[in-house]
């Protein structure tokens, strides 16, 4: 039998506001109080949040008294405060003081009012004849000074709950206290329905509001992480659950804690287990919780038999639906259906949408009403809607191709289940929705099997690649295996084709062996049909092949192959992947000029054919070659940072969009390399642990890869080896088991960078030798850096003149570009070198173009490097002053480097590791590097207030700042949590209060 308790013993997702209600608990301590308002829609945790700020005033001293309303208390008069006054009494006899407070003159005086609480002991007096209204005062007076009585005994907590049921007496005595109490030791909690305000709590709220005696903190919906927490909290998970299963919860409750309580009391007794995640069937066969039956019985009692026959159909047409359907199938004028609309609404059922649209307030409460409907009539009501829906769209039948579906679907009329959910579902991938493909393909199969037709390999492909967007490469890899079985089977040559290649991609995340047998078992099918289009494809995907196992020059031989044939055809879409393989492959040959070109080439025809997943990953691409991450060795394309973020803030909002998190780890972890190459290492490792986050949940092992290696260099651009290697080493074990050519080399010179910190030579050459001998000629990106590092090796064992003719072999063998530039890490090394040997002019000369080149390159995480580098030449030569002014310029550098990170225990260890670049007499220590200016906000945050000080919406941040909006809302949320504040208008507030500075 199933006992086991569905209940979260944590508080999740309301930090700001808890911390909010304990300094106004603080503040009660000293007479500066006002009555606190706890509001939200039911379920959404106000009673839960009122308990843990209640506990937590119990341990600070306070007493606390509770008293409750209850739907039937309507008309009772004071009944709080009667439910408030019985806890006294019924606790008197075990409490000294509080027996003592009742025989005083105002416990007395209040058994007047309420003589059953009077001790038995004794005779209650006997009220004095007075009119109402001095009757109600003398109450007000008599009850207030009872509880300023107690409260100077001990801080007193007045917590009332659900007050939207309530007494207009009650009300109208708390608004009396808080004005006489201004100077108590007394605060008041109260907590209200939102979504169940009457005109007259509504006049109390606004006489609140018009007199500043409120201060109020609304709770809304969790966000989709917190849910996630609340439910492995729930179930005592401590890995991770499946994403599918955290979107259906969230689906269903809307991020409201109750309901997702709710739910996981009906599924645990349904089948899910602590090891297992629930699957949607789980979810279609789950009832309804009786509490929300309840509730939503209650409230179809309110509203007149045409509303209820509106609601039924609007339930059946799903959590959505449209007036216009709606009027079709009732049969009505607009009048009549807007008035039984109003009801629903009033009934606190449905909200309207937009003009045309309405939807049910929580996706339970259509649920109730569509599980309350017999099977047969649910199947009647959806065969009814589908048809109509074909009819009164039949012009538009495209956008309502998926509704059209899922109905034809639920009356099981097949043979147009089939069709509809079958291009839905290709319309859903074509948009770049792969849950609602998944969702359709699903319908689709399941109707062909009803109608026993024949298997079709390009339903299982669609949803194979529907599974790979959303992170689910099990179920991918299935359907792949399938639908290539399929195709054998049926001798259709280009569905082999189309599976070959969509396994290759498959393998691409974490197996590059295996890629390059479906890419090239691929090629061999195209040869065969002799067909151009197609052969040029695979020459694509096998040159992007070869890039990543490390041999650049032969893939872009391949894509140039396949471009020229797109080019004859005029195959657009052909065009544009090429000139993205183009940017990949000249970017991993070391040509970043040109890689940048192409990728810019590929964005222009992508952006063209309006294709999202390639217009995605071409903008975050070309920004990965702008950032300092590969070009130690290599020209360098400099455009402003903020286009850069501008670019990548796009790619990441289409790839939110896409609901594809394959696409937004990837450019995440770019994101934070741009940022960090710029310095601001808050920002960076913000993106990188997002990034990692993403990668994780979808097992996603490239990116994986990919953002291990970003961390280990964001930590080593800080100079924080022992936080550095562990990522790499991570990184480089990933990196060989998927056995990317690219990574491997990139992670080997990464854990190298980080043990020439440390001065471990050895672990350096360790690092150094998986991927290439000292006397190896480069032949890539890859292996430059690694030459690089061999460089550096040199010069670290003193071999100045090994380190010089490495540097100098480097400079004459970079990729040709039409323009020549310095290369400020060749530079630095070089001048490190004459430094070495005593050759201060040359030094000088080497540093000089080195912090030139930086600047231009705006590679200040450099830069202040070379300028330290710089100051100890020159004061060698006792040039002091000049020395001084080296190492100031570099200590404002690493002063705004400091300034952006939000961890302070990661800001001090960076001061720490950048001290001891400096002279000894020069005390860094003693400028001002204040990472908690501005209340501790980060650069990037003081932005965002700036842009919330114009009154911009989250949206409209996003676009300024070319971000994401969910990165805009993370940021809002640590604002608020760092400065203390509940809205935005307070930050607002605040932002013209401390005169924040622009921010260029």
């Amino acid at each position: 039998m199933f006992n086991r308790p569905v209940y979260c013993s944590i508080l999740i997702g309301r930090n700001t506001e808890q911390d909010h209600l304990r300094r106004f608990i603080e503040q009660t301590k000293t007479g500066n109080n006002k009555i606190i308002l706890i509001s939200g829609e039911a379920g959404i945790g106000k009673s839960r949040i009122a308990k843990e700020v209640t506990e937590w005033s119990l341990s600070q001293g306070f007493r606390v008294l509770q008293g409750n309303c209850f739907q039937t208390d309507v008309d009772a008069p004071y009944a709080p405060f009667i439910d408030l006054l019985r806890t006294i009494w019924t606790a008197q006899s075990g409490d000294k003081s509080t027996n003592e407070l009742l025989q005083s003159t105002s416990g007395k005086e209040l058994a007047q009012f309420f003589p059953e609480f009077y001790l038995a002991s004794e005779q209650a007096p006997v009220l004095s004849a007075l009119d109402p209204d001095q009757e109600k005062r003398r109450l007000f007076s008599v009850l207030t000074n009872f509880f300023f009585n107690m409260a100077k005994q001990q801080p007193l907590l007045i917590v009332i709950e659900d007050i939207h049921w309530s007494d207009d007496s009650s009300r109208e005595f708390l608004l009396y206290l808080v004005r006489q109490s201004r100077d108590q030791p007394l605060g008041v909690i109260v907590t209200y329905r939102s979504d169940e305000v009457t005109p007259a709590l509504r006049s109390w709220l606004s006489q609140m509001d018009r007199e500043r005696m409120a201060q109020e903190v609304s709770l809304i919906h969790l966000m989709q992480q917190d849910v996630r927490l609340m439910v492995e909290s729930i179930l005592g998970l401590e890995h991770p659950l499946d994403a599918e299963f955290i979107n259906a919860i969230y689906g269903h409750t809307d991020g409201n804690p109750f309901f997702i309580e709710e739910v996981l009391k009906t599924l645990l007794p349904a089948g899910l287990d602590n090891s297992d995640h629930a699957t949607q069937e789980l979810f279609d066969e789950m009832h309804v919780p009786r509490s929300v039956q309840d509730v939503v019985q209650q409230r179809l009692q309110q509203i007149s038999q045409e509303a209820k026959q509106a609601v039924v159909l609007a339930a059946v047409a799903g959590r959505r639906f449209d007036f216009t359907l709606l009027q079709s199938l009732l049969v009505c004028d607009e009048s009549q259906l807007l008035q039984w609309i109003k009801e629903l609404i009033n009934a606190q059922l449905v909200v309207e949408e937009t003009s045309e649209r309405f939807a049910f307030r929580h996706a339970l409460t259509r649920q109730a009403i569509y599980t309350s409907l017999l099977a047969r009539e649910r199947k009647m009501l959806h065969r009814l809607i589908a048809q109509t829906s074909e009819t009164i769209y039949e012009k538009s039948i495209v956008a309502h191709i998926g509704d059209i579906a899922y109905h034809f679907y639920e009356a099981g009329v097949w043979i147009k289940a089939l069709s509809y959910s079958r291009r839905a579902g290709e319309r859903a991938l074509a948009l770049f929705t792969p849950q609602a493909a998944v969702e359709q393909l699903n319908r689709a199969l399941y109707s062909a099997s009803q109608l026993a037709s024949p298997a079709d390999s390009s339903l299982h492909r669609v949803r194979g690649r529907a599974y790979e967007l959303l992170g689910n490469f099990e179920s991918a890899r299935l359907d792949y295996f399938t639908s290539l079985e399929i195709a054998t089977n049926n001798g259709d040559k280009k569905s082999i084709w189309n599976t070959l290649v969509a396994l290759g991609f498959h393998f691409s995340a974490y197996d590059y062996a295996k890629a390059g047998f479906y890419f090239q078992e691929a090629l061999l099918v195209a040869t065969a049909l002799n067909h151009a289009t197609l052969e040029a494809h695979s020459l694509n995907r096998i040159g992007n092949w070869l890039v990543n196992i490390g041999e650049p020059d032969k893939g872009l031989a391949n894509h140039h192959k396949a471009l020229d044939i797109f080019t004859t055809n005029n195959d657009r879409y052909g065009m544009a992947e090429t000139y993205d393989h183009l940017g990949m492959a000249s970017g991993q040959s070391g040509n970043i000029v040109n890689a940048v070109k192409f990728y810019g080439q590929a964005v222009h025809f992508f952006r063209e054919l309006n294709n999202l997943v390639g217009l995605t990953t071409s903008l975050a691409s070309r920004a990965s070659y702008q950032t300092l991450a590969w070009n130690e060795t290599v020209y360098a394309v400099v455009e402003p940072e903020v286009q850069v973020i501008q670019a990548l803030g796009e790619a990441l909002r289409l790839s939110q969009q896409m609901g594809a998190p394959s696409s937004e780890a990837f450019v995440e972890w770019i994101t934070a390399l741009a940022y960090s190459s710029n310095g601001k290492f808050g920002q960076g490792l913000f993106h990188a642990h997002r990034s990692l986050q993403i990668a994780l949940d979808i097992g996603h092992q490239q990116w994986l890869t990919a953002t291990r290696f970003t961390l280990g260099q964001i930590y080593t651009w800080m100079l924080l080896p022992d936080r550095a290697i562990p990522e790499l080493k991570a990184g480089l074990s990933l990196a060989q088991e998927i056995g990317s050519a690219w990574w491997i080399g990139s992670l080997s010179y990464g854990l190298a960078s980080a043990y020439f910190l440390k001065k471990e030579w050895f672990n350096a050459e360790t690092a150094l030798l998986t991927v290439m001998a000292f006397d190896q000629h480069p032949s890539n990106l890859s292996e430059r850096r690694i030459r690089y590092g061999w460089g550096q090796l040199a010069l670290a064992r003193g071999q100045t003149e090994t380190a010089i003719q490495i540097v100098d072999e480097l400079i004459e063998s970079v990729p040709s570009t039409d323009e020549l530039q310095s290369i400020p890490r060749l530079l630095k090394l070089k001048g490190d070198a004459f430094s070495q040997m005593n050759d201060y002019g040359q030094a000088l000369s080497m540093f000089d173009l080195a912090a030139a080149a930086a600047q231009q390159r705006e590679d200040y995480s450099l830069l202040w490097q070379i300028l330290c580098d710089r100051g100890w030449v020159l004061r060698k030569l006792n040039q002091y002053s000049e020395a001084q002014s080296a190492f100031t310029r570099a200590y404002d550098i690493v002063t705004r480097h400091a300034t952006s990170i939000d961890d302070a225990r990661i800001t001090q260890q960076f001061l720490e590791a950048v001290h001891y670049r400096f002279p000894k007499d020069i005390s860094t220590t003693s400028q001002k590097v204040d990472p908690y200016k501005y209340g501790g906000l980060t650069r990037r945050e003081r932005e965002i207030a700036v842009q919330i000080s114009l009154h911009k919406s989250n949206r409209e941040v996003a676009e300024f700042l070319g971000i994401g909006e969910r990165t805009v809302e993370t940021h809002v949320s640590n604002i608020l949590s760092k400065l203390d504040l509940v809205s935005r208008r307070e930050i607002v507030q605040w932002v013209a209060s401390n005169r924040l500075p622009e921010l260029s």
